[in-house]
């Protein structure tokens, strides 16, 4: 194989992978599909016009929240109820989330738990459905002290 025909089998390769998998990322995910290259682009090629921000509209989120995915966003809450009650203290994150059009089978967010900028344990928490729109306020926490950052890996709208 050449050097440009092993690079196409490489990228067709991994969009073959991609297009398996089933969970959404709490990263952005790129918005058009995975394209073989070719040599150059042809002189019918015309570049494509990205819209401005005021032509995309307002976002369907409160202004307070971010995108996790096209489906869910969500904000961080500061002070929320400990939920570890009496007993040893844990560390907790409070997030709250709300949803586009409705995930009748529940939403599943995925979380790295961080020491030092290393990654020591994961969390998880879910909410069994939600309606077009509906809040829902989700929770993490570790009892390990060490711990000093959380990382959302994924966030799944079913």
């Amino acid at each position: 194989m050449t050097g440009r025909a092993l690079g196409a089998a490489v990228i067709l390769s991994a969009g073959v992978v991609l297009a398996g998998c089933s969970t959404q990322s709490a990263a952005p995910q790129p918005s058009a599909p995975l394209q073989l290259l070719t040599d150059a682009p042809t002189a019918a090629a015309t570049p494509t016009r990205m819209p401005a921000e005021d032509e995309l509209g307002p976002p369907w989120h409160p202004d307070d929240f971010s995108e996790f995915t096209a489906d869910v966003a969500g904000k961080w809450i500061k002070g929320g109820k400990d939920p570890c009650g009496v007993g040893p203290k844990c560390w907790y994150w409070t997030l709250d989330i709300v949803t586009r059009e409705g995930c009748p089978d529940g939403v599943f967010v995925k979380a790295n738990l961080i020491d030092n900028g290393t990654v020591v344990d994961d969390t998880i928490d879910s909410v069994s459905s939600l309606r077009e729109g509906q809040k829902a306020r989700l929770q993490f926490w570790t009892y390990n002290r060490s711990v000093d950052d959380l990382e959302v890996t994924s966030v799944t709208c079913y």
